[in-house]
């Protein structure tokens, strides 16, 4: 488990926007927390210029990912290691969205700590707990 868990990025993890080049560490990232290989819905986010794939890494191996969605203020798919890099994803997602006073994401409903922190962000969060892998059920963690 890698030591970022800081409170902004600057204080442990980086963040920038993810291109091309990086689709195969996203996948490899991307597919044990998924459950399934998920290159082919990665691919155009990572081409799509409107709307910037954020990386969050840690020692230069990703520790998250936020996708930002400027259509309808939504920040989806999220992927974080720790609670304070999701918020720093979703800080990233204000930061390329100056206009915006709210984001929307998804988030399983037993995550009360996650939910909490992200209201304090300004995160509209949409409760979900559907699965949309393949196969068996991988070990998740709610929180």
């Amino acid at each position: 488990m890698l030591a970022c868990r800081a409170e902004s990025p600057s204080d442990g993890f980086t963040l920038a926007d993810a291109g091309p080049a990086a689709l195969g560490e996203l996948v490899a990232y991307d597919t044990p927390r998924f459950g399934g290989d998920r290159a082919a819905i990665l691919a155009p986010m990572l081409t799509d210029t409107a709307r910037p794939l954020i990386v969050a890494r840690c020692d230069r191996e990703i520790v998250g990912y936020g996708w930002v969605r400027p259509d309808n203020q939504r920040v989806g798919p999220l992927l974080a290691d720790t609670p304070e890099i999701a918020a720093g994803l979703v800080g990233g997602a204000f930061e390329r969205l100056p206009l915006a006073d709210r984001l929307s994401l998804n988030l399983p409903p037993d995550n009360r700590g996650g939910a909490a922190r992200l209201a304090e962000l300004r995160a509209d969060l949409e409760p979900w707990d559907g699965r949309m892998g393949r196969g068996p059920q991988v070990p998740r963690r709610e929180d």
